[in-house]
């Protein structure tokens, strides 16, 4: 979890590159949005979509599978995507 700058994860989870690399992004995606960030991630399935496909991404290239990052935007956030549909926004650039 990322509450603006501080980044908050399970203890189990603690040094799991994929994970932190993902929560890093949020951080930057609050530096470059500021104060709208918050409000467009949780208002606008576009933007949360936007946000956690870009923060995905990188978990990816961070060692998470894309099976498993899929199963994520399709399930965890209420994106109304399949994780067919997820796993296709994955693998494009």
């Amino acid at each position: 979890m990322n509450l603006f700058f501080v980044i908050l994860i399970r203890p189990k989870f603690k040094g799991v590159k994929s994970i932190v690399e993902h929560e890093k992004v949020h951080t930057r995606q609050v530096l470059k949005w500021w104060i709208l960030q918050p409000i467009l991630y949780n208002l606008s399935k576009k933007w949360r979509l936007k946000f956690e496909l870009e923060a995905y991404k990188v978990s990816v290239k961070h060692g998470k599978s894309v099976d498993s990052a899929a199963w994520a935007l399709a399930n965890a956030y209420g994106l109304d995507i399949t994780k067919e549909e997820a796993k296709e926004l994955l693998e494009c650039t």
